[in-house]
């Protein structure tokens, strides 16, 4: 309750204190990007981190401009508190007319207030509050604008105030308690009051300072403390965890990519391979005799074509190359002869020897995959053909999924423009078991 009194009490004499005109009050953070704020005498703008503080990549603008474009506008600062306080380019306040800058281009920054009085030549300014840090800032300042202009010949207006630095003011701002002249003349010049009024405002300022004083030491440490910790902690926390978001998101698009890109090459070096094979047959059961040469074992893989397989159209051989003491990799000129003496090898029956195209690693271990499915619908007198990784049946088109070793469904029309395989069966296509011509 005595708390309560001494407020009564400070309210009551305080304004005591104040014998002129009063300016608005403006606060920044309200009036950020809205158009120019016309005052006629004088104008407080403020920011206080009480209300609001400086979040990251903040730029408020706000223009000031007096209502007689005949004056100037002089820009006096009350208070100033921007943290940090060591580097402007970081946070800053400044003040520039149209292009020009009246304080430094990154502005003022720190706790302690610009001596100097900014002064326009024209009768707008413009104040720019500017957060380029990674987190937000406290700010806090309180900015006295003034409508002014120079005395000439030493005089001002009728109803004007002539300050003692040479400059004019309203008459109505003499004597109230804001030092609109810059110099305090106006604070001085003519404020003389009565004994009673003396008094009450020694008695009013006393009371007034020192509740103030002890109240607002205790709470603006103590909030400014909470807040500034708690904010820099909050900061710090969520700048570390966006951080770590960040990375995490791109280590998952670079695994992702690498995945694709792995994918991509894999594909392209399975399908240069098989390109590479598309003229190759494999041709087991031909067994290495002792003596046998280069020239003895082409002479073997003919003799089979045209007398085992019944091949009589005469076919170009590029290579013949044993890979083993029972296999022989035969590579054709074109592939119109590969597939020729393929389609002969249902002849083959009956006999050691059996034909294979030759594929890539991956493509076999998929028809491997596919065998299975392919005898049981040959087994049942259903046509299957075995086209490069596809098993195509009458109505359906199957693949081996090689990571799930599973079969699969694919589309059959987009299966279809790829391999158009005929199923007009021969004889090593149908039968109750793997015929000779058949792969894995």
């Amino acid at each position: 309750m005595a708390g309560y009194w001494w407020f009564c009490l400070v309210v009551l004499v305080a304004p005591a204190c104040v014998l002129g005109y009063t300016p608005r009050y403006k606060y920044l953070y309200d009036n950020c990007g809205n158009g120019p704020v016309t005052f006629p005498k004088d104008v407080i703008l403020e920011f206080s981190s009480y209300r609001n503080s400086a979040p990251t990549n903040y730029n408020c603008q706000v223009k000031f401009q007096n209502s007689d474009n005949s004056k100037q506008v002089q820009v006096r600062f009350r208070y100033l508190d921007l943290l940090p306080s060591a580097d402007c380019s970081i946070v800053g306040l400044a003040l520039a007319e149209g292009s020009t800058y009246l304080t430094p281009p990154n502005g003022v920054c720190g706790t302690s207030k610009p001596s100097t009085n900014y002064r326009t030549k024209g009768n707008q300014v413009t104040v720019t509050l500017a957060n380029r840090g990674s987190r937000s800032s406290y700010v806090d300042f309180e900015l006295l604008l003034t409508s002014v202009y120079s005395a000439g010949n030493g005089s001002c207006r009728s109803n004007d105030f002539r300050c003692n630095n040479g400059l004019c003011i309203s008459n109505q701002l003499v004597c109230n308690n804001y030092n609109d002249c810059g110099d305090d003349t106006d604070e001085v010049e003519g404020c003389t009051l009565a004994t009673g009024v003396i008094v009450g405002i020694v008695f009013g300022v006393l009371v007034f300072v020192g509740f103030c004083t002890v109240f607002g030491v205790c709470v603006r440490r103590r909030r400014r403390t909470y807040i500034r910790v708690t904010e820099e902690a909050q900061d710090l926390l969520v700048d570390h965890l966006q951080t770590l978001r960040a990375q995490y998101d791109m280590l998952e698009l670079e695994q992702e990519l690498l995945k694709k890109a792995v994918r991509r090459l894999e594909k392209k070096t399975d399908w240069q391979e098989n390109h590479t094979r598309r003229r190759n047959l494999l041709f087991f059961g031909l067994s290495r005799t002792a003596t046998e040469t280069h020239e003895d074992c082409a002479r073997r893989v003919r003799t089979v074509m045209e007398k085992n397989m019944g091949v009589r159209t005469t076919v170009e051989l590029e290579r013949v190359q044993r890979l083993s003491s029972a296999v022989v990799l035969v590579r054709f000129v074109t592939v119109r002869d590969k597939m020729l003496v393929l389609s002969h090898a249902g002849n083959l029956r009956g006999t050691q020897v059996r034909v294979k195209e030759d594929f890539s690693q991956k493509v076999r271990d998929v028809r491997k995959g596919l065998a299975e499915l392919r005898d049981s619908y040959r087994s049942e007198g259903k046509p299957a053909v075995m086209k490069f990784d596809k098993l195509y049946t009458e109505f359906d088109v199957f693949t081996y999924d090689l990571a799930t070793k599973t079969v699969k469904k694919v589309d059959r029309l987009k299966s279809w423009r790829t391999h158009r395989p005929t199923l007009t069966l021969t004889s090593c296509d149908v039968g109750a078991g793997p015929s000779t011509c058949s792969t894995e």
